[in-house]
């Protein structure tokens, strides 16, 4: 338990009534550069030849998704609509996508759908954004602050000064930045000299800014005294839904269609009525009626999922547990391969496991757009690799995961406080960037 928080002319028939669209091409599509779905190409595949006039078959298209194509007395394969599109790209395509301290890299769309890096992470900057120093350089005498920009590049943000000091040998800490702390020095010069500005928060107190909230929606936030981001106002202009997440509605007569939710966090048609037909299993991804008998289609967290209901933990297979508010189990997945969930998703920590040695429960969630401290209230609204964390008497933040094979930027520790649990957690590693 979690602690927490189908005959021939039936089938001409139904594809001359559907409409005709393509389902990509091979130069790969544009893309959004925060890893929003890409959008694939709508022209047809021209006069494209087949081999046994009556034949009907289905083929991927698209963003991992699949279509039914006949071939028609002429020869020629006729297209129907492409269907249950839930990558994030189309395979083959590639990309240039920002990494570390303002630095690039060239990623690749896997067979599943899911972006994957090309290269190694180059031109990346001097330092990461809002970190301060105070060196000597730059000054003919005494020292100055720096502060990191958001092009990663030092730029001095105080004048070059001789602090004098009594005794030699004296260490103090004093604050600096963003309600940091730094230790400073007496040199036998007796002139102080500092050192790194650690602990910093998130902001400089009374400043304020407009951060994305909830779906495609927008929230004014200001800092606070102690450098945290405080919500002031409504979030205003948020949608229904996480872009790329499915889900189904009824037709009538026993029927549903299924919904994607496209960029502007609205559901909208992404394919046709039909009957439920059944076969997901553990674990894949589905819509309403289409997953093994005994398996449920839900959602906790934007994606749809076959899950297995459950009351206690020992009906969920090994590394996954009973949700108890949910009578559902959790994702046997696993954190950064993303392993165990639906092309297009990624795997979340949703808490710790009730058990004698502590155990992570994992789920499968949709791929947001926030990054390190996005305004979020769940995870589906941070982007791969970032999960919402929410503190006491704080906003829910999107915040990196780290673990000893995923170190945090520089100037980061893989630690933090998250409510109502210590990280990293014992026995298993997972923590947080702060």
């Amino acid at each position: 338990m979690l602690r927490t928080a189908l005959a021939r002319d039936a089938a001409l028939l139904l594809l001359l009534s559907l409409p005709l669209t393509a389902c990509g091409d091979d130069d790969g599509p544009a893309t959004d550069p925060d890893g929003g779905i890409a959008q694939r190409d709508a022209a047809l595949p021209m006069n494209e030849p087949c081999d046994a006039p009556g034949a009907l078959e289905t083929v991927a298209c698209g963003l991992c998704g699949t279509v039914q194509r006949f071939c028609t007395a002429a020869g020629i394969w006729e297209y129907a609509t492409c269907e249950g599109e839930s990558g994030a790209c189309e395979p083959g395509a590639s990309r240039t996508a920002a990494c570390g301290a303002c630095g690039s890299r060239r990623e690749v769309c896997t067979a599943s759908c899911v972006w994957e890096a090309a290269s190694e992470c180059e031109s990346e900057g001097t330092c990461e954004p809002g970190e301060i120093v105070r060196t000597r350089d730059g000054c003919s005498a005494g020292q100055r602050d720096l502060r990191c920009t958001d092009e990663c590049t030092f730029e001095p943000i105080s004048e070059c000064e001789v602090e004098t000091c009594e005794t030699p040998g004296a260490t103090e800490p004093v604050g600096c930045g963003m309600c940091g702390t730094r230790e400073r020095f007496c040199t036998a010069a007796r002139e102080w000299e500092y050192g790194p500005c650690e602990g910093q928060g998130g902001c400089m107190p009374g400043t304020s800014q407009t951060e994305a909230c909830g779906f495609c929606g927008e929230q004014t936030v200001r800092c606070n005294a102690t450098c945290e981001w405080i919500p002031s106002g409504e979030c205003t202009g948020a949608g229904e839904c996480a872009p790329g997440t499915t889900t189904t509605r009824a037709c009538g007569g026993g029927e549903t269609q299924p919904f994607t939710c496209n960029d502007a966090c609205t559901f909208e048609p992404s394919g046709e009525c039909s009957a439920p037909t059944g076969g997901g299993a553990l674990g894949e991804s589905c819509v309403a009626g289409t997953c093994d008998v005994g398996l449920t289609c839900d959602e906790v967290t934007g994606v749809d999922v076959c899950r297995a209901p459950c009351t206690t933990d020992e009906q969920c297979v090994a590394s996954a547990y009973c949700l108890g508010e949910e009578g559902l189990c959790s994702d046997a997945c696993t954190a950064f391969t993303d392993a165990g969930c639906p092309a297009g998703a990624k795997c979340d920590y949703l808490g710790e496991a009730d058990t004698t040695t502590p155990s992570p429960v994992m789920v499968c969630s949709a791929v947001g757009s926030g990054r390190a401290n996005a305004v979020c209230t769940t995870n589906a609204q941070c982007a791969r690799g970032f999960s919402c964390v929410i503190e006491t008497g704080s906003s829910g933040r999107c915040t990196q995961v780290c673990d000893g094979s995923h170190p945090c930027p520089s100037g980061q520790t893989c630690s933090g406080g998250g409510t109502p649990f210590p990280f990293p957690l014992p026995g298993f590693g997972l923590g947080f960037c702060g």
